[in-house]
């Protein structure tokens, strides 16, 4: 089983109101849930699934946030993407790491796909860490 990271985007104004936290915490105790804003300013459900594959989260997520029809995304993170997402402090972009690197941003992208330098995916970006430059 792998762990994986629900992100679930509202279409609700943050902060949330009173309901909307008691539901979600009563309604996701098990699943260690929980509420953010994100950027816009919109609520967000996280939540945390264990499931065998992708396909399995996928359909276990759906269930858990059916009482919240006003999803306008979902996002699945499994452990390392979640650690991307949640410290982005820790991890810098590809061109910033071909600099540092005194190479071309097109290198970075070839080690990455040869697995000579670690990186996660955040969104269609690359996210290098830091402590892999050094």
């Amino acid at each position: 089983m792998t762990a994986y990271t629900v992100i679930a985007t509202l279409n609700r104004p943050a902060p949330p109101d009173d309901a909307l936290v008691d539901d979600v915490i009563n309604g996701l105790w098990d699943h260690g849930g929980a509420l953010i804003a994100d950027n816009w300013q919109r609520v967000q459900i996280l939540c945390t699934i264990d499931a065998a594959t992708m396909a399995e989260a996928v359909d276990a997520s759906r269930s858990l946030l059916s009482p919240w029809p006003d999803q306008v995304k979902i996002e699945l993170l499994n452990e390392a993407e979640f650690e991307a997402w949640s410290h982005p402090q820790d991890y810098t972009t590809v061109t910033e790491a071909a600099a540092r690197l005194g190479v071309s941003r097109q290198s970075v992208l070839q080690r990455i796909q040869r697995g000579t330098l670690p990186a996660r995916r955040k969104g269609r970006r690359w996210a290098v860490p830091w402590a892999a430059l050094s």
